[in-house]
């Protein structure tokens, strides 16, 4: 007997895992319809009442369909017994995400500040505490360059992931951080919160 073609040796290998004992009579089948394509070349034989996913070398089957025996480059889970050529599959591969730019470290002051925001929270600095870093107002009381009260200082730290200058006495906190979370409460939209403000603000328009 000659020896059976590839695709027909892996189907059978491929179905006998899935169906264990059931796989002897599955490949009594297979062989019916192998006879029939070699009668007839140009059209299909299906093996109704199979319900399978198999893969495998020279072979494609279809799941939740009849299941049609036809080479890798031929059409799976048809109604047609015509033979139709698979169409090509595009691979659509989803956006890659925006990259973010990297938050500046916090002892970096205002480097990242524009020339108009450096402008206007010097002109903050001077006007709150004359660009003393260890400033202390006992009104408030207010504390360091920019005069937070050390309640706002303590809540915007937390919110912008400084928990760890939260509670430090604000005259303690280095001026290049204090310049650093100044910048950032002006990013945040919170410049009316100084007093100086409108003495400042043309800095920004």
């Amino acid at each position: 007997m000659p020896e059976k073609p590839v695709w027909y040796r892996a189907l059978v290998g491929s179905v006998a895992a899935l169906l264990g004992a059931n796989s002897l009579a599955l490949a009594s089948r297979i062989n019916d319809i192998d006879t029939a394509r070699k009668e007839n070349p140009n059209v299909e034989v299906t093996m109704s009442g199979q319900d399978l996913m198999v893969q495998s070398v020279g072979f494609t089957a279809a799941q939740n369909c009849l299941v049609i025996i036809v080479p890798l480059n031929e059409q799976a889970c048809s109604t047609t017994t015509t033979k139709q050529e698979l169409a090509p599959t595009t691979t659509i591969k989803p956006p890659l995400p925006t990259p973010q730019p990297a938050e500046p470290e916090v002892n970096t002051g205002l480097a990242a500040a524009t020339p108009a925001e450096h402008s206007y929270l010097g002109c903050i600095s001077q006007h709150e505490s004359t660009d003393n870093p260890r400033e202390y107002n006992r009104a408030g009381p207010y504390y360091g360059k920019y005069q937070f009260l050390q309640t706002t200082w303590d809540n915007f730290v937390t919110s912008i992931n400084h928990e760890e200058l939260a509670g430090v006495d604000i005259r303690n906190v280095p001026e290049p951080v204090q310049d650093y979370i100044a910048w950032r409460f002006l990013q945040a939209g919170r410049k009316g919160e100084w007093g100086p403000n409108k003495l400042c603000v043309h800095y920004l328009r």
